[in-house]
C-alpha cells in the first residue's frame, strides 16, 4: 500500500485546513496587495487566490509540491488528471483523460482508456504515450513521485490505451495514480534532470495557456486547443499575489476577488455583508482534526478509558466557534467518518456513535476505571499521582493553539490536569513524528472514501518505535485486527467487501479511540457571483468550493458569466 503523506504532507494538509496559515504566518507584506491590477480584472477575467504567498518564483513543474500553480490553484488548468475526483461526495468521480479504466482481478495491471482528439497547448497530439512516458518518469526519478505511486511498467498498447503494472493489488492507490498531472513526452523526454526543471512556460492539455507572470502575480488565457467543446467559458484567469492575510481579506471584501480560499476572520461582516447579493462562502469539512493520543504503554492516555473520558468531556462546539467561529464544523462521530460527506458508511452499528459534550460521563468511565478524584479537583491514578498529560502544537497556529486551550479548561472540570504546550512547527513534528509527546492536535488527510484517513491513522506499518520516526500513525497503533480491515480493504475492487471493512474500522475508532476526533477541517471558498455563476454549494456539491488544484480546473469549467 502507498504511504499517503509524509511529515511534509502532513504539515501542507495542516496549513491548507486551518486559520493557522493565513493569520499568523504570511506576514510578510505590508499590508497592501500586490497585484498586477488595481481592479478584479474584465468582466472575461476570474481573478482567484488561494491563499497569501509572498512573492513566487516562476516555476510550474508539477511534480514540485511547492510550484506556483500547486500553491495557487491553478496547476490542473495545464496539467491535467486522469480522473476528477469529488471530495465532497464520497465515491463520486468524473472521468477526465481518461474516459474509462479497467482493473484485473487482482489489482495488477489497470487499464486506462483515453479520451480521442486531445492535443496538447502547442498543437501537438496526446496520446497514450504521454500518459506511459509519465508514469515512467516517476518511475525513473523518485524524487518526482511525491505520493509513492509503485508502478512496475507504463507501456502504451494504442495511441488511446496506456496500461500500468503493479507487483501488489494497487486499487486503493487510483486516488493517487489519476490525479497525477500528466506531461508531454515530446518536452519532458528532453529535459536531464525533471526533478530540478522549474518549466517557466508549461505545456499542458488543459484550458489555459500561462501568458504572463511577474512578482506580483500572473495572468492565463483560454487555451485554443482546448479539448472539451465549447470550454471555459472565461476567457482569462488572474491570479494576484498578496503578501499578508489582511491584504488578501481586504481585496475579497471590496470584490476585487472573485474566488478565495482563505480563513476570514468575522466571514460574515467582512464578506458576506459587503454584497449580501452576490458574495457567498460554502466551506464544509473536508478532514478531521483530532487529538492524536501517545499509546505508548505508560503513557497517560495509553488506558483507553482516559480516552474516552476525554472524548466524552469535550465540548466540540465551543471549541469551533472559539478557534474558527464555527467555521470549522465540530467532529459529529467517534468513528472519524467526516460527515455528511462519508454518511453513507454510517451502518445500524456505527450511527449510535455520535459525540455529544458529557462531563458526568467522563468522570463515571474514570472512576469505573480504578481512577480516584483527589482533593485539589483532578482524578488520580491507579499507581498514584495526577492523571495530568500535555497537549501539544505550534504555538503559532492560532487555532490549534486556541482548540487546545478550550479543550483544556473542559477537562479540567471533569478532573483531567492538561498542560497546553505551544511549539515551533520544528518541535512539533519532530515530537510527533518520533513519538516524544504526550498528546498531539493534529489534522488528517483526506480521499475519496474513509479508508484513506484511517490508513494513514492507524496503519501498524506507518508506525515505529518510540525515538525512531514514524512515516504517520503518530499515536503508534499497533492492532493486528485494524490491519486486517485495511488489508480487506486494499485487496478488493468489491465496493460491498470495502464497505464491511470500513464499518469494522470504524467501530475500532469508535470504541477504541486510538485518535480522538476534535473538529473537521474546513475546505475555505469564497465566491463573488458577480461576474460568474456556477459554483459548488451545499444544495449542489458537485465538488469542494475550495479553489485548489485539481479539483479547482473542474470547478471552473462550470462557471458562465453572470447574466446581464
Amino acid at each position: 500500500m502507498v504511504a499517503v503523506v509524509g511529515i511534509a504532507g502532513v504539515l501542507l494538509s495542516g496549513c491548507s485546513s486551518s486559520s493557522k496559515g493565513e493569520n499568523t504566518t504570511a506576514t510578510g507584506g505590508n499590508g497592501s496587495a500586490a497585484t498586477s491590477g488595481s481592479s478584479g480584472g474584465g468582466s472575461s477575467t476570474l481573478t482567484m487566490v488561494v491563499q497569501p504567498s509572498g512573492p513566487l518564483t516562476r516555476n510550474f513543474n508539477p511534480f514540485n509540491p511547492n510550484n506556483a500553480g500547486m500553491i495557487q490553484g491553478t496547476q490542473a488548468f495545464v496539467y491535467e488528471p486522469l480522473v476528477q475526483f469529488n471530495l465532497a461526495k464520497t465515491g463520486q468521480e468524473y472521468p477526465w483523460l481518461a474516459k474509462s479504466y479497467d482493473w484485473s482481478s487482482d489489482g495488477k495491471t489497470l487499464t486506462l482508456h483515453l479520451q480521442s482528439g486531445v492535443t496538447w497547448s502547442d498543437g501537438k497530439p496526446f496520446s497514450a504515450s504521454d500518459v506511459a512516458f509519465t508514469f515512467n518518469l516517476l518511475r525513473k526519478f523518485p524524487a518526482l513521485n511525491t505520493s509513492g505511486i509503485k508502478a512496475v511498467s507504463a507501456t502504451a498498447k494504442d495511441p488511446t490505451t496506456a496500461v500500468l503494472t503493479f507487483d501488489h493489488a494497487s486499487f486503493v492507490d487510483f486516488y493517487y495514480i489519476a490525479s497525477v498531472g500528466i506531461v508531454p513526452e515530446h518536452i519532458w523526454s528532453g529535459i536531464a534532470d525533471p526533478s530540478t526543471f522549474a518549466d517557466p512556460n508549461p505545456v499542458g492539455t488543459g484550458p489555459y495557456l500561462l501568458t504572463s507572470f511577474n512578482q506580483q502575480g500572473w495572468e492565463m488565457t483560454k487555451n485554443p486547443h482546448y479539448w472539451q467543446a465549447g470550454k471555459p467559458t472565461i476567457s482569462n484567469i488572474r491570479v494576484p499575489i498578496f503578501n499578508s492575510a489582511p491584504s488578501a481579506t481586504l481585496a475579497l471584501g471590496q470584490g476585487t476577488v472573485d474566488w478565495a480560499g482563505l480563513f476570514v476572520n468575522n466571514i460574515d461582516t467582512v464578506f458576506a455583508a459587503k454584497d449580501k447579493q452576490h458574495n457567498t462562502y460554502w466551506q464544509p469539512g473536508y478532514s478531521t482534526v483530532t487529538i492524536i493520543p501517545n499509546l505508548e504503554q505508560g503513557k497517560p492516555l495509553a488506558d483507553v478509558a482516559v480516552r474516552q473520558a476525554v472524548s466524552a468531556a469535550l465540548d466540540r462546539t465551543q471549541i469551533s466557534k472559539a478557534a474558527t467561529q464555527g467555521q470549522a464544523p465540530p467532529a459529529a462521530s467517534a468513528t472519524g467518518l467526516v460527515l455528511p460527506a462519508q454518511e453513507t458508511y454510517l451502518t445500524d452499528a456505527t450511527k449510535q456513535y455520535a459525540l455529544t459534550p458529557d462531563v458526568a460521563k467522563a468522570k463515571s468511565i474514570l472512576d469505573g476505571a480504578g481512577y480516584k478524584m483527589g482533593g485539589d479537583g483532578y482524578y488520580q491514578t491507579p499507581a498514584g499521582g495526577d492523571l495530568a498529560f500535555s497537549l501539544e502544537q505550534p504555538s503559532n497556529y492560532a487555532d490549534f493553539m486556541t482548540d487546545a486551550q478550550v479543550a483544556s479548561q473542559q477537562l479540567k472540570a471533569a478532573g483531567i490536569k492538561v498542560t497546553v504546550s505551544g511549539v515551533s512547527v520544528q518541535k512539533y513534528t519532530s515530537d510527533i513524528t518520533n513519538g516524544t509527546f504526550d498528546a498531539a492536535i493534529h489534522v488528517g488527510v483526506s480521499g475519496t472514501s474513509p479508508y484513506y484517513q484511517y490508513n494513514y491513522w492507524l496503519n501498524s506499518a506507518f508506525s515505529a518505535p518510540a525515538g525512531k520516526p514514524a512515516i504517520s500513525n503518530f499515536s503508534r497503533w499497533e492492532d493486528p485486527a485494524t490491519d486486517k480491515l485495511l488489508t480487506q480493504y486494499a485487496s478488493t475492487n468489491d465496493p460491498k467487501v470495502q464497505a464491511t471493512a470500513i464499518d469494522g474500522i470504524a467501530q475500532v475508532m469508535a470504541t477504541k479511540l486510538p485518535v480522538i476526533p476534535l473538529l473537521y477541517g474546513a475546505a475555505w471558498a469564497q465566491m463573488n457571483t458577480k461576474k460568474f455563476t456556477g459554483y459548488p454549494t451545499a444544495d449542489n456539491p458537485y465538488m469542494l468550493g475550495w479553489p485548489v488544484s485539481p479539483s479547482s480546473e473542474y470547478t471552473v469549467l462550470q462557471l458562465k458569466p453572470a447574466a446581464g
